[in-house]
């Protein structure tokens, strides 16, 4: 089993993997699939 760290969201700071919503969403997306194996 594999784990990977999601992104709440609950404001985007020095912290957050992306600038705004559109691209923190597509870095938790990619943590959910390198997590589960998907490609």
């Amino acid at each position: 089993l594999r784990t990977d760290v999601l992104d709440p969201i609950e404001g985007i700071g020095s912290k957050s993997k992306g600038d705004d919503y559109l691209q923190v969403m597509r870095s938790n997306l990619e943590a959910l699939r390198k997590a589960l194996g998907a490609k």
